[in-house]
């Protein structure tokens, strides 16, 4: 511990020095004897003591910046604790000697803050200056210390404890010594009871028999029977003979094991019926015949003949057709409708087709208007129902399943409800499920446990009855739900698509509902054979842009919108909006441009080829391109490892732009849309598009230093240029700096 003398004349020569010591006793000597006394290990977060009303509190935090680990102690201001707590550092600035104005101390508090105000904060960048510094902690990750007044109400309980069992141990020793007087006693006792026991058996239950038992005998155990006599290896049974006597028969259970044996070998008789046989029962299902059920195939259809043929009817219980159908324009037969083209003729449609300034003298070919619902007719020729039945030689089964339980509505729309259950039982097994919609038809749904019913009408009340039914044709109770379809969302409209860049640009106009609106978009690709709709759901604005690249054809995109309601309401879907997307290359260098091998060496891009080894960075946070948007990674400089990367494909192309830019060592040409990594702040890397970097931003070489921008300038002019798609990781060294990969698509 350090001493400063203030007392001598002519007051104190305050230095630099004098004040460093002046901290250095506080921090490093009496700090740290603080620090050793309550056990704080190195770089432990702790609560030294909670504020109260009349006292500060106090805490140890240690920031994690901070590599010597030393810590702070932090005054704790507010008395309401919480679990999250906010450290300030606030720097004060004086003027010295210098003429300079700079930071000469801190402040230190802590205050308990809540959940929202945490979440907050560990969400917008930290505030590190020295002006300012702000952090915050969860307590949960802290030890709390007791101080001396808590440890000693502590040890006075355990002392209150200990001395009040010390009184029960007293009480319980002189029990004991009481119960001791009467043990000799209570010795003699037993000693006079066995041997009253040994005198019952001897004249009550002699052990050979000689005297009879009267009354009832239980026996708990095994029962041993020593006889003479043959074993049986079937068995013996225990039998009275003529004098009452208990004895083993071997003889007896033979005789009855040969005659089931016997009655084994009879077959029962077999019905003349063939089992499969299907036969037409008119009559109710309650009166199925024993032995015959219902052919579920046949239910709600009629059978035809196997024809090995034909592909329809060349296997047994194939099912297909319809019993209703909707006429489409290329299954109507060939005709012809009357064009007026003047106040009162007509010209036949086969006259006119194709016309272009032909002898008609007509230069356009003209429709009628559209005509006709699209409805579906029926194709039922007249029918009487029947039962089809099998024949299974079994018991008639007349047991009905239980009732489908936990009916649900899963999801609700203005035109559809989806439902859901449990599934039933049964004591043979459930084929099937059926629901009826306010007390309608029954609908036959299969052996499932969720419906949708569609085509519903906004703003009205439905019932709904699950059945479950199983082979024989039983049919359980129903499982009825009621609810209400909400109000209609108005369908939105696509506007004109846009292609901006490599971007598609969707917008369609704003819903207004009696519900928050988000919004769903589909995109299909036509002729493209390996496409899966892509689906952008919970969209809260009135655009999406689609990102498309390496397209090496053209191809056209199919998008339609759906509004979403915040009640799971959904609108129809839009009609879809097509739009011509051309082939597009954005991401490229200039041929010239010198790339980095894995070796070191350098080999201009126009040579190089697949398989090439170049040397690229490797971080332990990095987004490959195939699981995520890698534009919104974020990682550190100081944790990138040199990688080599193998070149799979590459590409050359000439665009009409790109941007160049030059820093003290050397010059480089690249296409906007190329993603660099560049850095802000000499630590935090992102990638950022050439068309976006900043001459205040950084680029990083090929040793992982940093390199400073010079100019950027955008040069409206033919570059020929090549793209390369590596593997390992996304990204490689090209003309002294780190550039992404991209993917080169295959050709269709």
């Amino acid at each position: 511990m350090k001493q400063i003398n203030f007392s001598h004349e002519g007051g104190f020569p305050l230095e630099q020095e004098t004040l460093e010591r002046l901290q250095n006793a506080y921090r490093t000597e009496l700090f740290g004897a603080l620090k050793a006394h309550f056990g704080v290990a190195i770089g432990e977060n702790c609560i030294i003591a909670e504020p109260t009303a009349n006292r500060d509190g106090w805490a140890i935090v240690h920031d994690e910046k901070d590599f010597l680990k030393e810590g702070v102690l932090y005054p704790i201001r507010n008395t309401t604790v919480t679990s999250y707590l906010k450290t300030i550092r606030t720097g004060t600035n004086l003027v010295y000697g210098t003429g300079r104005s700079q930071t000469a101390y801190f402040d230190f508090e802590a205050v308990y803050i809540e959940l929202p105000e945490y979440t907050a904060g560990k969400a917008t960048p930290e505030i590190d200056t020295d002006d300012l510094k702000v952090r915050y902690y969860q307590l949960k990750d802290f030890r709390t210390i007791k101080d001396i007044p808590a440890v000693e109400r502590i040890l006075k309980t355990l002392q209150d404890q200990i001395d009040a069992n010390k009184e029960k141990i007293l009480k319980a020793t002189d029990d004991i010594a009481e119960i001791n007087k009467y043990f000799p006693g209570i010795k003699t006792d037993v000693t006079n009871l066995k041997s009253d026991v040994i005198n019952i058996k001897k004249e009550y239950l002699p052990i050979d028999g000689s005297k009879a038992m009267t009354g009832n005998l239980t026996v708990e155990g095994k029962v041993y029977l020593k006889q003479t006599g043959k074993e049986n290896p079937d068995g013996s049974i225990l039998v009275l003979d003529s004098s009452n006597q208990v004895i083993k028969s071997n003889t007896l259970i033979s005789r009855l094991l040969e005659r089931v044996a016997k009655l084994e070998e009879k077959k029962p008789v077999e019905s003349p019926i063939p089992k499969g046989m299907i036969a037409i029962w008119g009559r109710p299902a309650a009166e199925i015949p024993e032995g015959w059920q219902e052919y579920a195939p046949l239910r709600g259809r009629m059978p035809v003949g196997f024809d090995l043929t034909q592909s329809e009817f060349n296997r047994i219980e194939k099912q297909s057709g319809e019993k209703n159908k909707t006429l489409l324009i290329e299954e109507m037969p060939p005709h012809s409708h009357g064009l007026p083209i003047d106040g009162g003729g007509t010209t036949d449609m086969p006259t006119l087709s194709g016309s272009r300034n032909n002898d008609e003298k007509i230069s356009d070919v003209y429709k009628t208007g559209p005509s006709g619902e699209g409805k579906a007719f029926s194709l039922l020729n007249p029918y009487s129902v029947v039962h089809f039945i099998e024949y299974t030689g079994l018991p008639r089964d007349t047991t009905k399943p239980t009732p489908p339980t936990n009916l649900t509505v899963t999801k609700v729309t203005s035109s559809s409800i989806s439902l859901g259950w449990t599934k039933a039982t049964d004591n043979v097994a459930v084929t099937d499920y059926l629901v009826s919609i306010d007390e309608g038809d029954y609908i036959s749904l299969g052996d499932v446990d969720k419906y949708i019913a569609t085509n519903l009408t906004p703003e009205k009340s439905y019932t709904f009855k699950v059945f479950a039914k199983d082979a024989a044709g039983n049919i359980s109770d129903g499982s009825a739900i009621t609810k209400v379809t909400p109000k209609a969302i108005p369908v939105p409209t696509l506007l004109p698509i846009e292609i901006q860049g490599n971007e598609v640009v969707i917008k369609w106009n704003r819903i207004e509902s009696y519900t928050p609106i988000s919004y769903r978009l589909i995109r299909r690709i036509a002729d493209k054979t390996d496409d899966t709709p892509a689906e952008f759901a919970d969209i809260k604005s009135t655009s999406q842009t689609d990102y498309y690249g390496g397209n090496q054809k053209v191809y056209t995109y199919y998008y339609k919108v759906q509004a979403l309601g915040e009640d799971g309401n959904e609108s129809q879907f839009s009609e879809e909006t097509s739009k011509i997307v051309p082939p597009y290359d954005p991401n490229c260098f200039y041929i010239e441009s010198p790339v980095t091998m894995a070796s070191g060496q350098t080999k201009k891009l126009k040579n190089i080829v697949i398989g090439d080894k170049l040397q690229g960075f490797s971080f332990p946070n990095e987004i490959d391109e195939s699981e995520g948007d890698y534009m919104t990674w974020n990682g550190k400089l100081n944790e990138a490892a040199k990688a080599e990367v193998t070149v799979t494909d590459k590409r050359t192309s000439i665009q009409p732009n790109y941007y160049e830019i030059k820093t003290p060592d050397t010059t480089i040409k690249v296409t906007g849309e190329h993603p660099l990594l560049v850095t802000e702040d000499g630590e935090n890397l992102k990638w950022t598009r050439a068309k976006n970097v900043q001459q205040t931003m950084l680029l990083i070489d090929k040793l992982g230093k940093t390199i400073p921008i010079e100019s950027i300038v955008f040069k409206e002019e033919p570059l020929e240029v090549a793209l390369l798609d590596v593997e390992n990781v996304d990204n490689y060294v090209i003309s002294g700096i780190v550039a992404h990969n991209t993917k080169v698509d295959p050709l269709e």
